[in-house]
């Protein structure tokens, strides 16, 4: 479900006694070669994944809401220039992410325009997170906002979400980072029957 080997760096976080932690951290970094971290306590998280700057990163919707709103708390304090540099930035990686998520193809100019939003703003936000080496992020164990998705996806970083339960090993639906749709789950795992009750 999440392509992956030994170039791969991991962070695992969540405690091992969550179904979902155990299966898609510590489970697939086992069977797939990839390197997995482990963070010294929940409270040293951010800075972990500064440290560790992982290439594929697991987590529920609450972290990424955090990384979020630590990102708009700097804008806010930073400089007028540099206000106007990100909301600059983050308006060409939207219209990007818009083009992607409606599998329209991004015109040349708004390609290069992005780059150079990239390399002059973009990076350095995905930097202060700690994704800057990402080349995806995983979300589930609850509902996340849409504009979350889209969010992480201006950035340059495609991010997926699944849904799954205990009783079904942590693995359900998935959402395929070719076929992103904000405010869905994903299709079936291979493997995995899902249907949906009449009685609903």
């Amino acid at each position: 479900v999440i392509p992956q080997d030994e170039r791969d760096e991991r962070m695992c976080f969540l405690p091992l006694c969550h179904i979902a932690e155990r299966l898609i951290g510590a489970y697939a970094s086992m069977n797939t070669g990839s390197i997995l971290n482990f963070v010294e306590s929940p409270e040293t998280v951010p800075e972990n994944v500064r440290e560790i700057s992982p290439t594929i990163l697991f987590a529920v919707p609450r972290v990424w809401e955090k990384f979020y709103s630590a990102v708009l708390i700097g804008v806010k304090e930073a400089s007028r220039p540099q206000q106007l540099a990100y909301a600059w930035a983050i308006g060409l990686g939207q219209q990007v992410a818009d083009r992607a998520l409606s599998r329209q193809p991004v015109a040349s100019g708004l390609k290069l325009r992005f780059i150079l939003a990239r390399w002059l703003v973009l990076d350095n936000v995905r930097r202060l997170i700690g994704i800057h080496r990402a080349r995806l992020l995983v979300t589930g164990a609850a509902p996340i906002a849409p504009d979350l998705i889209r969010w992480y996806l201006a950035l340059g970083i495609p991010m997926v979400e699944g849904w799954a339960q205990t009783e079904s090993c942590a693995l359900g639906t998935f959402m395929r980072p070719w076929h992103i749709k904000p405010g869905t789950i994903g299709q079936a795992a291979d493997g995995v029957d899902v249907k949906v009750d009449a009685a609903t």
